[in-house]
């Protein structure tokens, strides 16, 4: 090989430091910089050698002709395996929600937009949810709609439906099965329908929560108003007739259930007390068949009742609708009793309540009744009003004492004792003795020991009594008033001391007039019997 000196050769410029010509292209060649102003033909590419850089490693431009080795961003994947690449500032980048698995040729992504165009192919799968309106979804299966499908205006099948807000659930088939963990709010009555049964009927339970149409036997549940029977056969593929023990009212008035399945009624049908069904049942099915049957208990109007857990009736205890008349021998009641006409043909009894008959009248069929029993202690009639008792020729007796402050009677008031704390009116009264029930009036100096209004009485009679440390007294005053000026005169006066205890006097204060005694004595109390006279 032979070099030597040149400035430019055939293109090639080595600018002004000393620069050798190449006569062997065999051999190696050493230059502080070259420039090549046409093709360099650098050769095979395993002839050339750029030092630096890692394996794997590339050359990569400015844009200016610097050169400089970087990774080679496309051998190199960003993220984990199966991650989609992508760029991502200008670098590859990759996300954990949006990869391929090629062993099932599966793309997926967690949200997809969709800006123009149409999803077209065979399967789309394990998509949480699409955003849009639906139009261009076709071609949409129960089978082939899994997972969360949100304000769904028709869905056909449906594993959960987790929005407890559902506008419409419409069944185009057969709703197999519906199984409710919480609450079920079913609204209004009104809104509720179930299909079967006749008019009247009610819902009745097997206990296992098996519904039915049964019907309505006059009361809630329990031996007396429905009765259930259980019929138990095994069947053996060839008979179609079960017999009874009982004969069921009709066919909705039974429940037939094989195997835990309650059958539809159009696969028997039910002859006086046989179920007879169109094909036999299986050899080994378990048949059970539930009659449901009203009870009477009682006669006719009787209420029944519970009576050791048996429901009955009494003749003593009815209900006769045509007049709304409630009748029992004997009523004791806990609470308060208010009502119309109370009739009664043996005892009422109210404990710690109240008997309110408004407009009413107690009325006793019997010649002979008794209202309260003798083991009555305190008895209160009529506290703010007035009581009517006995008829206009009848006689009301009292066997004990009558107290009040005004007592009128139309016919003859007969008592034992009779005791009247202001008024008694009546035509005729006849009694043994007729005694003050008055409190006695302490009397020092001069006081008040009997008032009434001056337009109440014109007079009065007084046969009054005194006591006293110096002895006893008694005396009888007539007393007479205009309005304003008050008389009186004692006609007659007797003491145990010789001398007049008391002195009576009487005048009109503030339109009253007033018996007035004055004493000196000590220890004084009066006490009196007041006959009054009206104009």
């Amino acid at each position: 090989m032979a070099i030597k000196k040149f400035n430019a050769v055939a293109g090639i410029s080595v600018g002004d430091n000393t620069i050798y010509e190449v006569i062997d292209d065999s051999a190696n060649v050493s230059a502080n910089s070259l420039t090549v102003s046409s093709v360099a033909n650098l050769g095979a590419v395993s002839n050339v050698i750029i030092t630096g850089g890692s394996s794997g490693y590339v050359l990569k431009t400015d844009g200016s002709g610097g050169l400089s080795w970087s990774p080679d961003a496309v051998s190199t994947a960003a993220g984990s395996n199966t991650e989609i690449q992508f760029n991502d500032s200008s670098v590859f980048g990759a996300s954990s929600a949006f990869t391929f698995d090629k062993s099932s040729n599966t793309l997926t992504v967690t949200n997809l937009t969709i800006s123009s165009g149409n999803i077209t192919g065979v399967n789309y799968s394990n998509s949480n949810y699409f955003v849009g309106n639906g139009a261009l979804l076709t071609s949409l299966t129960g089978s082939n709609v899994t997972g969360y499908v949100p304000l769904a205006t028709s869905a056909n099948t449906a594993s959960t439906v987790t929005t407890a807000a559902q506008p419409n659930i419409t069944s185009l088939g057969t709703l197999t099965g519906l199984t409710i963990s919480g609450t079920t709010d079913l609204g209004p009555a009104s809104d509720v329908k179930i299909s079967g049964g006749s008019s009247g009927f009610v819902l009745a339970t097997n206990g296992f929560g098996d519904l039915s149409w049964v019907a309505q036997s006059g009361g809630g549940g329990g031996s007396g108003f429905v009765g259930i029977t259980k019929n138990d056969f095994t069947g053996d593929g060839v008979e179609d007739t079960f017999n009874l023990t009982t004969t069921p009212s009709s066919e909705n008035a039974i429940v037939v259930n094989i195997d835990g399945l309650i059958q539809q009624g159009s696969v028997y049908n039910l002859s006086g007390s046989s179920v007879i069904f169109v094909d036999p049942p299986l050899s080994g099915q378990h048949i059970e068949i539930t009659i449901y049957d009203n009870l009477g208990a009682g006669s006719d109007t009787q209420v029944l009742f519970n009576s050791s857990d048996v429901i009955t009736g009494s003749s003593n205890f009815t209900f006769t609708s045509s007049n709304n008349t409630l009748q029992v021998s004997n009523l004791k009641v806990s609470g308060n009793i208010s009502g119309g006409n109370l009739t009664s043909l043996g005892n009422i009894t109210a404990s710690g309540g109240t008997l309110t008959l408004d407009t009413a009248v107690i009325a006793v069929s019997g010649a002979n009744a008794g209202i309260f029993t003798t083991g009555i202690s305190n008895l209160n009639i009529a506290l703010s009003g007035n009581v009517t008792m006995g008829s206009t020729t009848g006689n009301v007796t009292v066997r004990g004492n009558l107290i009040a402050n005004y007592i009128s009677s139309n016919t003859t008031i007969s008592s034992a004792n009779l005791t009247a704390t202001d008024t008694l009116s009546a035509t005729s009264i006849r009694m043994n003795d007729l005694y003050s029930n008055r409190t006695p009036v302490s009397v020092t100096g001069t006081d008040v020991i009997d008032v009434f209004p001056v337009n109440k009485y014109r007079t009065a009679k007084y046969t009054i009594r005194v006591n006293s440390d110096d002895g006893y007294q008694s005396l009888e005053t007539l007393l007479i008033h205009d309005g304003s000026t008050s008389m009186i005169t004692v006609y007659g006066s007797i003491s145990t001391s010789g001398y007049d205890i008391v002195l009576i006097t009487s005048d009109i204060l503030s339109g009253n007039v007033r018996l007035l005694a004055t004493t000196a004595s000590t220890n004084t109390t009066v006490n009196l019997i007041g006959t009054y006279v009206a104009d």
